[in-house]
């Protein structure tokens, strides 16, 4: 497996049975002030995901490369362990 990573996308290269698996996934750059940005720092995830349900943002949206989950530095983690 190869893997590439920049800012804005990253590109997986695997090998499979009979061929090779290519999957190409592209980030949406958002601003550390954007509404998402500010949700995933104080861990709101309720809100985050009517924000993702109505398409003004996108759970793989990223600000300097960072995820939404890199910049909840862990407050996002509590939602997820009681679910």
């Amino acid at each position: 497996m190869v893997q590439f990573r920049d800012q804005g996308y990253s590109i997986l290269m695997r090998r499979a049975t009979y061929s090779i698996d290519i999957i190409i996934r592209m980030y949406n750059e958002v601003p550390w002030n954007s509404e998402v940005m500010i949700l995933a720092q104080h861990g709101n995830v309720e809100r985050m995901q009517n924000l993702f349900h109505s398409g003004f943002a996108s759970p793989f949206d990223r600000c300097g490369g960072k995820s939404l989950l890199h910049v909840s530095n862990g407050s996002m983690l509590q939602h997820f362990l009681h679910v």
